[in-house]
């Protein structure tokens, strides 16, 4: 029991034995400080915009160029555009699109694969495009007379 005893005492002697904990002084007022003034935006430039915009795009050069005048004109970048979104403000976009690659010559097929959508679903939105640019046509001829 004595080996114990005289440890500890030891061991409180050594730790006795550092020096103490100085107080760590209060930090300095937030007025004190200066601040760092904002960098300047600087405003993008056109090709950054149209980088943004058909981020992802796996469309040749020459395609991509047909489609973004449909990004630019909805304002949507190409991911935004094939989103698990179903609603009917994604249907102009979308059909517009579909529309501008069936008439540059690409299948149903290659449109609904570059698209991430099933090849009747483009040729459902094709038919709609025709059927709403038939109606335009009715209404049109109709009022002039």
């Amino acid at each position: 029991m004595t080996d114990w005893w005289r440890h500890y005492k030891e061991v409180r002697a050594r730790l006795n034995q550092q020096p103490q904990i100085t107080k760590i002084k209060p930090p300095k007022h937030v007025d004190d400080y200066v601040m760092p003034a904002p960098a300047p935006e600087v405003p993008e430039t056109v090709e950054q915009t149209r980088s943004k915009r058909l981020k992802g795009c796996p469309l040749s050069s020459r395609r991509q160029a047909i489609v973004l005048p449909v990004l630019e004109e909805f304002d949507m970048t190409w991911e935004q555009l094939w989103e698990k979104d179903r609603t009917a403000k994604m249907h102009p976009p979308r059909r517009k699109v579909w529309l501008k690659l069936w008439e540059d010559g690409m299948s149903m097929n290659q449109i609904a694969y570059y698209t991430r959508r099933d090849h009747t679903t483009v040729l459902w939105g094709l038919r709609m495009i025709k059927k709403e640019q038939s109606k335009e046509k009715v209404e049109c001829t109709t009022g002039t007379r």
